[in-house]
């Protein structure tokens, strides 16, 4: 099995168990959105999990 992670190199890695890791959220990052994990096995075929949605909140900044 392997794992591809479309927007590599932008805070996000896979965890030994398979899970996403979101490392650090930086402004203007586009990381909100629906997430979906697919394994593939070969002659087997694939599954695909339910859709996970993101949203990123953020503080307003005070004056």
């Amino acid at each position: 099995m392997g794992c591809t992670i479309r927007q590599s190199g932008q805070g996000l890695s896979q965890l030994t168990n398979g899970s996403l890791y979101i490392n650090s959220v930086v402004e203007g990052q586009r990381l909100t959105g629906i997430y979906q994990c697919m394994a593939t096995l070969p002659n087997v075929g694939s599954i695909v999990s339910r859709t996970a949605k993101l949203d990123i909140a953020s503080k307003s900044a005070v004056s």
